[in-house]
């Protein structure tokens, strides 16, 4: 299935910019990455837990948290496949559903790489 997709896993430089203009400062765009980086293990993780435990509605719930928490970053590769995820936990589809989480699970490293990345950047 052929999509049209963002770069992979990329913080969307105009996407940074807008939240710089929204926080007014580097500090503020720090604080976003640094409170993604926090919340999105748990997140992956209750996604997992809902697929081993077939519960539907608890994969569903984490995916469409950090489904929102990318698409607000610029992580837009990821945010489909949270999309995608969530849609088949909604159809209750949970093999599907967990061939897609190992997708989202691989792109996770690359994204945490880049926000290290970007935290250790120029000074605020």
């Amino acid at each position: 299935m052929a999509m049209d997709m963002d770069p992979p896993s990329r913080l969307e430089n105009k996407r940074l910019q807008e939240l710089l203009a929204l926080g007014g400062s580097r500090e503020f765009v720090d604080d976003l990455l640094a409170d993604f980086s926090e919340q999105a293990p748990r997140l992956l993780d209750g996604m997992k837990k809902g697929c081993l435990s077939n519960n539907a509605t608890q994969a569903e719930s984490a995916a469409h948290k950090l489904m929102g928490s990318c698409r607000e970053l610029g992580f837009g590769d990821v945010q489909h496949l949270c999309q995608q995820f969530e849609r088949l936990c909604k159809q209750n589809d949970i093999p599907k559903a967990s061939t897609v989480l190992v997708e989202i699970q691989t792109s996770y490293p690359r994204i945490q790489s880049e926000i290290t990345h970007f935290l250790k950047g120029p000074s605020k």
